[in-house]
């Protein structure tokens, strides 16, 4: 059994476990005494003296459901304590540290000063780019720049200088003068897509490029696409093969762009610009849809339900909707169709 006496009264409280006791002191506390358990025990357990925080703050602590008094008065303080003794080490560390790091005492002892010296002189002659002197020097582009800056061989500004004009002027000379036979090659694959339509996708043309002559394709395919397309337009899409649209689409499109020259003709639309929205065939000033089964080929059975969604999906976005196959297309009659639909 656990007893408990009101040291106000000398009331006895005792059951078989001290919490039932605690509740039972605490109740009579409230009631008879008007007095809570904290102003209780501080008054005649404590001799008035209320614990205090031990992060220093001088604010009072809680007590817990158990009656034991909480070392914080909040969580936020208990760190402080180990806060101010982290600053004191760290203080007391950086008086004791000694040794300075010198990083051109490092770049001199570390790399030969002639090679330094030699390779800042290089790279101010303006004729070597830093990827031609890591190799030939066999230190990291960034090691260089740093060393010669670090070592006053080069300023800031002078190495901002020379980089932009090994970038730009001295790269577009050499494309003039030295490099012509890179223009012949996107003429090249330009004309064997052309004289092979949906033979060649702009990885295979480069392969075959490679395979027949001396000066290499070396860049990136998708790179070099982005370059043919600003070079010759859609019509790098027409003849590639794997293209997005087929060469009837294109040829449609030079259709509509004929006879509704005035209007706002989209090829390969998605409706709000959304990255994972269908993409229809095309669309005529933000009103009309148009999906073009290209005699067959792209539209098989298996994509009817697809073709069924995306066609509820237009009509339910406000927009109107025209399927179209290949002998539909040659038809005068559509393109009355299309014009009513847009008036």
């Amino acid at each position: 059994m656990e007893k408990l006496v009101c040291k106000i009264c000398g009331k006895e409280f005792e059951y078989e476990k001290l919490r039932y006791c605690r509740a039972q002191l605490n109740r009579h506390l409230k009631i008879e005494h008007k007095i809570s358990v904290e102003d209780y025990l501080v008054k005649y357990e404590l001799n008035g003296v209320h614990p205090k925080c031990l992060c220093g703050c001088g604010e009072n602590v809680s007590l817990d459901k158990n009656w034991k008094w909480h070392k914080y008065a909040k969580d936020s303080h208990v760190g402080r304590v180990f806060n101010e003794d982290a600053r004191r080490v760290k203080e007391e560390m950086i008086k004791a540290r000694k040794v300075v790091f010198d990083i051109q005492e490092y770049y001199k002892s570390k790399y030969d000063m002639e090679l330094a010296r030699n390779s800042a002189r290089d790279f101010l002659t303006k004729t070597y780019s830093l990827s031609e002197l890591s190799e030939k020097y066999n230190l990291d582009k960034r090691t260089l720049k740093r060393m010669w800056i670090e070592l006053n061989l080069i300023s800031g500004e002078e190495y901002a200088k020379i980089t932009s004009y090994l970038k730009y002027t001295l790269s577009s000379k050499k494309r003039n003068e030295d490099n012509l036979e890179e223009d012949n090659c996107y003429r090249y694959i330009y004309t064997l897509l052309k004289e092979n339509p949906q033979k060649y996708n702009i990885r295979t043309a480069i392969k075959e490029y490679n395979n027949k002559d001396e000066y290499k394709i070396n860049t990136d395919p998708w790179v070099f696409y982005c370059q043919m397309k600003k070079m010759y337009g859609d019509e790098i899409d027409l003849y590639s093969n794997k293209g997005y649209h087929s060469k009837e689409e294109y040829e449609f499109l030079t259709v509509l762009q004929f006879f509704f020259n005035s209007h706002k003709i989209n090829l390969g639309y998605k409706i709000g610009g959304k990255r994972y929205e269908y993409i229809y065939d095309f669309c005529i000033d933000d009103k009309l849809l148009i999906e073009y089964d290209s005699n067959g080929k792209f539209h098989l059975d298996e994509n009817l339900d697809r073709d069924k969604d995306k066609e509820k999906y237009a009509l339910e976005n406000g927009f109107k909707f025209i399927r179209l196959d290949f002998e539909s297309s040659r038809d005068i009659n559509v393109l009355k169709e299309i014009e009513k639909c847009l008036n």
